[in-house]
């Protein structure tokens, strides 16, 4: 085999991302018997699915609704708490909501945003949890001290969950696979942008979106990168490659296609 096989081989094995659920990561990034963390888990059909590649992971995660977390308690893989993620520990105003004008489009919601295109349809009173308590709750129990992935998709509450990690907890986190919500929050919009500048600090940022801007986000900790990854994402971060991707949107968007490998999605 030629050398420069071998490299697209060794490419091909590390470097093309998964998607499960519409969140993008680096599957092969991930070790057997590490720790996972996800936040709004709906069913598990995230959780359950990593699970099907990777070995003895530990799941920690958080959903609301009782219902669709029933069937998780089974798991002895799955720490699993019925309460919602914030950027405060205690109590936090909850709400179910419908848009004004695209209530087909997006349904009936769950969350902690108000927004002027938005009614209340009903409040709650509820436990909540900081991000960084709960990140630290989660390596006790699991006894493992980094966090290979976190999966966030938490109906806005992401922007004051991750303001509220400080720096030793942003060191133990390898990946963060997440949707923002400015795409339905439009008051959410400088909040990201802000968040993003401060992220930047400790991760490289990917946005593998196909339709609305951030709404298959990736982070990746300079922390854990080798020097080819290190030069590989500084590249593809650069002001170079976005003006050269912004002027080719089209060929990039079927690209974009074909590069996301989709895993039960």
């Amino acid at each position: 085999m030629s050398f420069f096989k071998k490299l697209l081989n060794l490419f091909t094995k590390f470097y093309i991302p998964t998607c499960i659920k519409n969140h993008t990561f680096f599957l092969k990034k991930i070790k057997d018997g590490s720790l996972i963390i996800d936040l709004g888990m709906n069913k598990g059909e995230f959780s359950k699915t990593i699970c099907n590649f990777k070995k003895n992971l530990f799941i920690t995660g958080v959903e609301l609704n009782t219902d669709l977390m029933s069937g998780l308690n089974k798991f002895n893989n799955f720490y699993i708490k019925n309460l919602v993620i914030a950027g405060h520990s205690g109590k936090i105003k909850f709400y179910e909501v419908e848009h004004s004008t695209r209530k087909e489009y997006f349904g009936k919601i769950y969350t902690i945003i108000l927004d002027e295109k938005w009614k209340i349809k009903k409040e709650f009173e509820t436990k909540c949890i900081s991000l960084n308590e709960f990140i630290s709750e989660s390596m006790k129990v699991a006894k493992i001290d980094k966090v290979d992935l976190i999966k966030l998709d938490i109906e806005g509450a992401e922007i004051n969950a991750l303001n509220s990690l400080d720096e030793d907890t942003l060191n133990k986190i390898k990946q963060i696979t997440l949707e923002f919500h400015g795409f339905m929050f439009a008051s959410q919009t400088q909040q990201v942008t802000k968040l993003t500048k401060k992220l930047k600090e400790y991760f490289y940022i990917f946005d593998f979106s196909l339709s609305e801007p951030l709404r298959d986000c990736l982070f990746i900790n300079k922390s854990y990168l080798n020097f080819f990854e290190y030069l590989l994402y500084t590249f593809l971060t650069s002001k170079f490659f976005k003006a050269l991707v912004n002027k080719r949107t089209g060929i990039f968007r079927v690209f974009l296609h074909l590069y996301r490998n989709y895993q039960n999605s």
